[in-house]
C-alpha cells in the first residue's frame, strides 16, 4: 500500500500533473445538518450516510435535514477513515464524517478509488483528515480517469458479490436449522443434564503472550458458529494446572459469557484444539452421545433460542454476564441424535461452499489490489 509521504506517493505514480489534496477537494461538510444516532429510522425516504461501516447507517423522513446537493460527493470518516462514494439525496449522521467535493473537472469515482488506495495511518480514534490534507492527488487526462475507474469499478463489484454469497449462505444454515428444529413437540432438558464439564478461563494470561506457541482464545475471536482465525494471537502456556483446565479440545463449545459479546457461541474444530482461553469465554464439554456441538453452537446463537434465555439470565447492566449455574439451567429441545447428524452433514456442505466463496474472495482481492497499484503507476 502507498503511504501518505507526499514524496512517496508521488515517486509511485508514472509522471502525470499531480496537485495537492486541497487543490483537488474542497470540503462542503459545514452548514449541512446532522442526525444523531438515536434519530435513525430503520426505513424512510432518506438514507442517512455517516461514518460507520454500513453504507446506509439509517433512513429519515425529514426533507429539511437533506445535505447540500453537489452532485456526486465522497464521505470520509474523520475517525474511521472510512470512505463511501454517494449519488442523490442524503442525510449526514453523526459527527466525524467530511463531505468532499472536486473543485477541479474530475472523475469522482477515478478520486474516490485513489482517496481508497491511500494508506492513511490510524491515529485510534483521534482526526485523520490532517493525514488527508497532505497526499497529492495524481491526475492523468480526463478519458484516462474514466477508464480507470470502469476497471476497478467492475473487479470491487465481483467483490462484492462474493462477499453477498457468504453473507447468504451464513443465513442459510441457521434457516436450516429452524426447518429442521422448530417441532413444539421435541423433548427438552437442562443444559446441564448434556454437559459433563463447564468452565472459564482465568486472570493474567497477558504475561504469557507471545509470537508463537499456543492459540489464545478471546471473546472477539469467538464469533457466531465460528472461531476466528485471522485475530489469533498466541501464548507460551505454563504447564500448571490453570492451564490443563482452560485448554480446550476438539468438540467443545465456547461461550462468551461477559460484556458486550457476550453470548455468542462457536464449536471447536481440530483447528483450535490445544487453544486456551480467556476468563470472558466458556468452554461446555458436551455428552457427545447425546449432543452434537454443532447443534448447540447453532441453538445457542439462535434469536429465539439461546439468545433469548440469554438475554433473559444475563446479570448486570454496565457489563452482562452469565455464570455457571446460569448456564446449566438453560433449558432446550433436544432432537433425535440423527436428526442432529443430518443437520451437521447440511452444515458441513455449507462450509465447503463457503470455504470455496472465501478462497475466491480472497483471489479477487489481491487482483483489485494489483489493479490498484497499476492504475495509480499510470500501467492500465
Amino acid at each position: 500500500m502507498m503511504l501518505v509521504d507526499s514524496s512517496k506517493t508521488t515517486a509511485l505514480i508514472k509522471p502525470v500533473e499531480t496537485k495537492p489534496f486541497l487543490e483537488v477537494f474542497a470540503d462542503k461538510t459545514g452548514g449541512n445538518p446532522k442526525v444523531q444516532t438515536s434519530e435513525y429510522l430503520e426505513s424512510g425516504k432518506f438514507p442517512i450516510v455517516d461514518q460507520g461501516q454500513k453504507a446506509v447507517a439509517g433512513y429519515s423522513n425529514d426533507e429539511s435535514l437533506l445535505a447540500a446537493n453537489h452532485g456526486p460527493v465522497i464521505i470520509f470518516g474523520d475517525h474511521t477513515r472510512i470512505l463511501k462514494y454517494v449519488e442523490g439525496p442524503f442525510i449526514l449522521g453523526a459527527d466525524g464524517t467530511k463531505v468532499l467535493v472536486p473543485r477541479i473537472s474530475a472523475d469522482v469515482r477515478f478520486l474516490f478509488h485513489y482517496l481508497r488506495f491511500v494508506d492513511i495511518p490510524s491515529a485510534g480514534y483521534s482526526r485523520h483528515f490532517k493525514f488527508l490534507k497532505e497526499i497529492q492527488v495524481p491526475l492523468p487526462p480526463l478519458p484516462e480517469q474514466r477508464q480507470i475507474a470502469a476497471i476497478l469499478d467492475k473487479a470491487d463489484h465481483l467483490r462484492t458479490q462474493r462477499r453477498e454469497a457468504l453473507a447468504h449462505l451464513d443465513g442459510l444454515t441457521q434457516s436450516i436449522f429452524s426447518s429442521m428444529f422448530h417441532s413444539p413437540g421435541q423433548r427438552r432438558t437442562s443444559l446441564g443434564e448434556l454437559l459433563n464439564f463447564v468452565t472459564s478461563g482465568g486472570r493474567g494470561w497477558a504475561k504469557y503472550y507471545s509470537e508463537s506457541g499456543s492459540r489464545f482464545i478471546r471473546s472477539l475471536d469467538v464469533q457466531r458458529n465460528v472461531v476466528n482465525e485471522d485475530t489469533a494471537i498466541f501464548v507460551d502456556a505454563p504447564d500448571n494446572a490453570e492451564a490443563r483446565r482452560t485448554k480446550v479440545r476438539t468438540n467443545d463449545v465456547l461461550l462468551t459469557i461477559t460484556g458486550s459479546l457476550i453470548g455468542r457461541a462457536a464449536p471447536v474444530l481440530s483447528s483450535s484444539a490445544g487453544a486456551f482461553i480467556s476468563q470472558h469465554v466458556a468452554i461446555l464439554r458436551p455428552v457427545t452421545e447425546e449432543i452434537l456441538p454443532v447443534y448447540l453452537s447453532y441453538f445457542l446463537n439462535q434469536e429465539n433460542g439461546g439468545q433469548r434465555i440469554i438475554k433473559n439470565m444475563q446479570y448486570g447492566q454496565t457489563k452482562p454476564g452469565l455464570n455457571f449455574e446460569q448456564i446449566r439451567k438453560f433449558e432446550l429441545p433436544l432432537p433425535p441424535l440423527e436428526l442432529q447428524q443430518t443437520f451437521a452433514r447440511r452444515v458441513a456442505g455449507v462450509e465447503r461452499l463457503k470455504e470455496k466463496h472465501r478462497t475466491q474472495l480472497a483471489e479477487l482481492d489481491v487482483l483489485f489490489a494489483s489493479l490498484q497499484h497499476r492504475a495509480f503507476r499510470g500501467e492500465l
